[in-house]
C-alpha cells in the first residue's frame, strides 16, 4: 500500500513539473526603416508624450514571457512596454507594465527591442501591447511600421488619450508597427504517458486496499474461530 501511494505521489510530481510550452503567440514580423509610430514623453519638446499599441487575441488563458517591438532609438532612456485590457475598441486598463532602459550610445540603432524575463498571466480576450516613453523620460524613438503581417488593429495616444490609427495617405502602412509576443499555457500539461501513469498508479492503490482489507478479514475470521 505504501509503495502504491509514493508511485502515484511521483507521477503527480511528474506532471507538476512538466514545462509549460512556450510559443509566438503574435509576430507581425520587423518593421521597414523609415516612416512609423513615434513615441516620446514631454521631455521631448514635442508636446508629448505620444506613443502607440497594436491588438492582439488570446483563445485561453496564457502567460506572456517575451514582448519585443521593432524600434528605431532617436535617444536613450526609459522605454515602457504596456499590457492593455482591450474591452472596448481600444487600450483602456493597464495591467502589466516593464521598463527597458537604453544606453544614450545606442541612438541612431533600430532593431527588435524588448523583455524576455515576463510573467503576465492573462485570460482569453483582446489585448492591445504599447511602447510608451513616461512623460519624464528622455526617450525618442519609432516603432517602425509596414511590418508584413499587420496586427489585428494599431491605436496611437496624443492629446491625452487614445485614437485609432488612421492610416494617411501619403504614408501608406507606417502605422502598422512591428511587434511580437511569446507565451506559454497558463499551467503546465502533463504528457499523456503521465496521465496513463497516473491512472495505473491509482489502479494498483484500490488493488492494494482490496487486498489489505481480504487480509485482515482473514485475520479477524482466524482470531474467531481459535
Amino acid at each position: 500500500m505504501r509503495a502504491a501511494t509514493a508511485f502515484v505521489t511521483s507521477v503527480l510530481l511528474v506532471g507538476a513539473s512538466s514545462p509549460l510550452r512556450s510559443e509566438t503567440i503574435v509576430d507581425t514580423g520587423a518593421g521597414l526603416f523609415g516612416p512609423g509610430s513615434s513615441v516620446y514623453g514631454n521631455s521631448s519638446g514635442n508636446g508629448g508624450p505620444a506613443f502607440s499599441a497594436g491588438k492582439f487575441s488570446v483563445l485561453s488563458g496564457r502567460t506572456i514571457s517575451r514582448a519585443e517591438g521593432y524600434v528605431f532609438i532617436g535617444t536613450g532612456g526609459d522605454l515602457t512596454i504596456k499590457l492593455y485590457e482591450g474591452l472596448r475598441g481600444l487600450p483602456s486598463e493597464a495591467l502589466f507594465s516593464t521598463v527597458v532602459t537604453i544606453a544614450p550610445e545606442r541612438f541612431s540603432t533600430w532593431g527588435w527591442l524588448g523583455s524576455s524575463n515576463l510573467d503576465w498571466a492573462i485570460p482569453a480576450g483582446d489585448y492591445w501591447l504599447s511602447f510608451e516613453a513616461s512623460p519624464d523620460s528622455s526617450f525618442v524613438g519609432t516603432v517602425l511600421g509596414n511590418a508584413p503581417r499587420p496586427a489585428i488593429a494599431y491605436a496611437n495616444y496624443y492629446d491625452r488619450q487614445w485614437h485609432p490609427y488612421v492610416e494617411l495617405s501619403q504614408l501608406p502602412g507606417a502605422g502598422y508597427f512591428g511587434f511580437r509576443v511569446q507565451a506559454s499555457d497558463a499551467s503546465p500539461v502533463p504528457e499523456l504517458p503521465s496521465w496513463v501513469l497516473l491512472i495505473s498508479g491509482f489502479a494498483l492503490i484500490g488493488t492494494a486496499a482490496r487486498r489489505q482489507t481480504g487480509c485482515r478479514a482473514l485475520t479477524t475470521l482466524g482470531q474467531g474461530e481459535a
